[in-house]
């Protein structure tokens, strides 16, 4: 499985359960560690090692709402879907955040 530090090779890959086919993830080239959010509309996850880039799979676009933090801890979606939740506890300047999907806005906890 590739990590953080092996980004190029990374991708977000589904399995379709009934047929066993996998399928890459559309712009998922050097993106990991997906979260789904609750009601399945999005997919969160990480490129590089300080970009956090939301899919709405409705669209299959892809959106970057947060870099330069350093690395990303666990990431979570409010319930709401309104909300993406992580915390940056890997690096000097430690703290946990959220992002307002609608807005992009960034505000630190």
């Amino acid at each position: 499985m590739p990590t953080l530090d092996d980004s190029e090779s990374a991708k977000i890959m589904l399995l379709d359960l009934k047929t066993r086919a996998l399928t890459q993830v559309g712009g998922s080239q050097g993106i990991c560690c997906p979260r789904w959010s609750p009601d399945g509309r999005y997919v969160v996850a990480v490129s590089g090692t300080d970009k956090l880039m939301p899919l709405d799979l409705s669209t299959q676009q892809w959106r970057q709402v947060a870099d330069k933090l350093g690395s990303f801890g666990y990431m979570t979606q409010s319930p709401d879907r309104r909300y993406i939740g992580f915390d940056t506890g890997f690096t000097a300047d430690r703290g946990f955040f959220r992002v307002r999907l609608l807005t992009d806005k960034l505000r630190e906890l």
